[in-house]
């Protein structure tokens, strides 16, 4: 595949997962637009005019779209955002949700993470057929990033390396267009003892 023209919409891209996604795909050649506060792309803002505008402008001059970053349901909002504009359109959409609600959580801060990645990975689900647009949906368990140091974190197990992810992602974008991978988990496992 030629990476040098497929163009990349990336939320989230200075920190964590989105930062190994962005250094990755760097790599390997695709050009790559970075979407976080520091550029002026506050999710907080995303039911506002402006924020869409600005939105609607990157879509149309990218190809795939990775909807990384977390900020409550605005995942799920910024999905519909682009599979409305390109689902006519041979372009592709990676959303980054969690395995963390396919288990029990006991924590109030827990469970609202969880209900907010269920609803994504509900969303998903609801957008797979009837387009052109490939909806792929990502779905890692315990991953080392800074955001995971404000949750329990399971003892006896090696969580994932951002990195991890960002191999997914490439790994993912590197497959024929005649293969569409729709969903994937991942999770840690224990470490050998």
């Amino acid at each position: 595949m030629e990476n040098i023209r497929k163009r990349v919409a990336l939320t989230g891209h200075t920190s964590g997962i989105g930062k190994a996604i962005y250094n990755t795909l760097k790599k390997e050649g695709y050009n790559i637009v970075g979407l976080s506060r520091s550029t002026g792309f506050d999710l907080s803002k995303v039911h506002e005019k402006s924020f869409q505008d600005k939105l609607y402008h990157i879509l149309k001059d990218v190809d795939i779209f990775i909807n990384n970053a977390h900020l409550l349901y605005t995942q799920i909002d910024i999905l519909y955002f682009a599979y409305d504009e390109w689902r006519s359109k041979n372009k592709t959409i990676i959303n980054i949700s969690s395995t963390s609600g396919d288990k029990a959580q006991d924590k109030k801060q827990q469970l609202s993470y969880q209900i907010e990645k269920i609803a994504l990975d509900e969303a998903c689900k609801q957008l797979d057929s009837g387009s052109k647009c490939k909806v792929i949906n990502i779905r890692p368990g315990w991953v080392d990033t800074p955001a995971a140091k404000n949750y329990y974190r399971p003892i006896g197990i090696t969580m994932l390396k951002p990195q991890d992810v960002a191999d997914i992602v490439a790994y993912i974008l590197n497959q024929p267009n005649e293969i569409y991978i729709k969903n994937i988990s991942i999770e840690p496992w224990y470490k050998k003892k």
